[in-house]
């Protein structure tokens, strides 16, 4: 069905896209990265949508964004990776 098909896209997101750098981390992570232009000069706010599971623990969302800081993997996705590591650590 379509929620499945898009829980396997928004995992290759972090496998082998935008959000890679939250791939292999001891948790399985699904997401999707993204801009969001806020001005005429091309200047966006950066953002990170997504999801967690490890057997041991209850899944995790998550939802971050970051005004005028560029694109959501420089910015967004290393707050998110923190707050899942924080989460699947403690």
């Amino acid at each position: 069905n379509e929620a499945n098909l898009l829980g396997k896209l928004m995992q290759g997101v972090v496998t082998n896209g935008t959000a890679s750098a939250l791939n292999g981390r001891g948790y399985t992570v699904a997401g999707k990265t993204g801009s969001a232009e806020f001005d005429e000069n091309g200047s966006s706010h950066s953002w990170f949508v997504g999801y967690a599971h490890r057997d041991d623990k209850s899944d995790i969302a998550i939802a971050v964004i970051v005004e005028k800081a560029g694109v959501g993997s420089e910015y967004a996705v290393p707050i998110a990776k923190e707050v899942f590591d924080a989460y699947y650590n403690e």
